[in-house]
This record gives structure tokens, sequence and C-alpha cells, in this order.
């Protein structure tokens, strides 16, 4: 199996994904055991996209957040509400992280 070349113009979008990615996993990481390579195992792929682990709350459901590169969405789960964030629109990592927070 060939994997295709990356244009030349990828390094921007994968510097963002990079920060969308570091955002989102900061509350699995922040709750998890210390792992010296957490930041490359906590997020798994799904048919949408990247998964972070998930983080149980208080009330025995779980958060749960992905990035969702079919939608080009940060979609948050927690118990029965789920809230998006559109990535179209360039929000910053740290509004992301504010989101998840909420």
């Amino acid at each position: 199996m060939s994997i295709e070349q990356l244009p030349g113009d990828w390094e921007p979008t994968r510097v963002t994904l990079q920060r969308y990615a570091h955002a989102v996993t900061a509350f699995p990481r922040a709750g998890a055991p210390s792992h010296p390579r957490w930041a490359q195992v906590a997020m798994d792929f799904d048919s949408h996209g990247l998964l972070a682990a998930g983080v149980p709350l208080a009330d025995g459901t779980e958060l749960v957040s992905r990035i969702d590169l079919k939608t080009h969405e940060v979609v948050i789960t927690a118990g029965d509400t789920i809230e998006t964030i559109d990535m179209t629109s360039g929000p910053s990592p740290r509004s992301v992280g504010s989101k998840i927070l909420e």
C-alpha cells in the first residue's frame, strides 16, 4: 500500500491540528497517571477523526471530545449534552479548551 505525499502547504494545517489536539486532550491528560509519551497516546482514531480519552464526571457520565475531520468540528459530549465548535471559523486552541471546560 502506498501513501500519497502530503502537499507542500500542509505545515500550517498540521500545526493547527496539533494545537487543537493538545487542547482537546488537556483534560484526559490532567486526570491520568503520568506517562512519558502520554501526548502521543491520548487520542485514538475513529470513523470520524480523532477521539480523546474519556474523562469520568461526578454524575457518572463521561466527558468525551472528538476532532471530527469529516464535519470540521470539535464535538464535546458530556452525558446527554453535545456541543460543537466549528473549526472552519478558526477558533483559538485556548477557546476550544475553554469551551470543553464549560
